[in-house]
């Protein structure tokens, strides 16, 4: 019966795992939804037969559906979509916590031993596929745009900075199997910096950057994360105070770089002219583009904008807890995606929940040992 039990959730785990790196973008269903919406189907059927869940579960579903209720209040308070609503953004936002809902269940009664394996596996199909993905981009090379440009289109991903996101958060587990566990899979990093720098994504080869150099140890890895997060931010609101106030241009430096600024400046301008209620939550993930021309892009003007002042916090609160459960092991994740999200965050983000998951679950079974 224990073998039995194991070996299901086994399965599960990996199915699970491989959500966090598999994506088909250009076909009309990306399979990864179908996948996901099977795994979860399966989740709360078994909770539902016997009745019983983790309480870190139930607080990740609670997130998620919490969240995904007040996004459809925002949402239906907006009263003019220039194109419609976006309802499939925030569905696929909290579709990406519940995701890692499977992980934390699926997680039950594995040994250590077992678990590393899997994690080998996962890492080595996730190199294989994301080798695939960087064939695809030189395939479609276009020669019309400048420089890596030109390579930076991906049928499996949005692009080739959404490439980036996946193999940063790759990253981070590693980065928490080395300092924190002591179990180096040194082979499979050094490919994945390699991917990484060939996505040519420089914020998320500048996160991972940040992230290697000072989470580098297991100690005191929260307040040292809090402390290059609080800075980073300073930073980038002196950088867009100079923008907006005093006209500063960064094209000199870089275009993209410029255009992080141009979309904060005219989000905020924007977000002054929406009533309060909205202010409280938020127009809907996926929505900003129809008012200002473009996309958000950046975590804090999907926080400030889209989220919502509620959906804030219902993230933030979330990210708090994960940290606690984790000894702040959970910056491993976090942190990246934070600073990394400076320059491009994405709602479809089951890799990220997945591996803070991972790591909130390792950090369990510690506990209990």
């Amino acid at each position: 019966m224990l073998a039995k039990r194991t070996t299901k959730n086994t399965n599960f785990l990996y199915f699970s795992l491989f959500c966090i790196y598999f994506s088909v973008s250009f076909s009309p269903i990306n399979p990864t939804y179908i996948l996901g919406g099977g795994l979860i189907l399966i989740l709360f059927m078994q909770i539902l037969i016997y009745m019983r869940m983790q309480k870190f579960t139930l607080i990740t579903v609670f997130f998620s559906m919490a969240f995904l209720i007040e996004q459809l209040i925002g949402i239906h308070i907006v009263k003019f979509y220039p194109e419609g609503p976006v309802y499939l953004t925030p569905l696929l936002f909290s579709y990406s916590v519940l995701i890692s809902a499977c992980v934390i269940e699926s997680f039950q009664g594995l040994r250590g031993d077992l678990r590393l394996q899997i994690y080998k596996r996962v890492y080595n199909t996730a190199i294989a596929f994301l080798f695939i993905e960087l064939i695809t981009r030189f395939l479609n090379y276009n020669k019309t745009n400048e420089g890596f440009y030109s390579l930076k289109y991906s049928i499996l991903y949005f692009d080739s900075n959404f490439t980036g996101l996946v193999i940063l958060s790759l990253c981070s587990f590693l980065f928490y199997l080395k300092y924190v566990k002591g179990n180096d899979l040194k082979i499979q990093r050094r490919i994945l910096y390699f991917l990484l720098i060939a996505t040519f994504s420089r914020g998320a080869i500048a996160a991972l950057i940040f992230t290697r150099v000072g989470l580098g140890s297991k100690s005191k890895v929260k307040w040292k994360a809090f402390l290059m997060i609080a800075v980073a931010a300073i930073i980038f609101s002196i950088l867009t105070i100079k923008y907006i106030e005093q006209s500063q241009n960064y094209s000199s430096i870089d275009g993209s770089f410029n255009s992080k600024f141009f979309i904060i400046s005219q989000a905020l301008s924007f977000y002054e002219s929406l009533p309060s209620l909205v202010h409280w939550f938020g127009i809907g993930m996926g929505n900003t583009s129809q008012f200002i021309g473009i996309f958000a892009h950046n975590i804090f003007v999907t926080m400030i904008l889209e989220m919502g002042i509620v959906g804030s916090v219902l993230f933030l609160l979330y990210v708090v807890y994960t940290l606690k459960l984790s000894n702040g092991y959970t910056m491993f994740i976090w942190f990246p995606i934070f600073v990394g999200g400076i320059s491009l965050f994405s709602a479809f983000s089951p890799f990220a929940f997945i591996i803070c998951a991972l790591i909130c679950c390792e950090n369990m079974v510690d506990k209990k040992i």
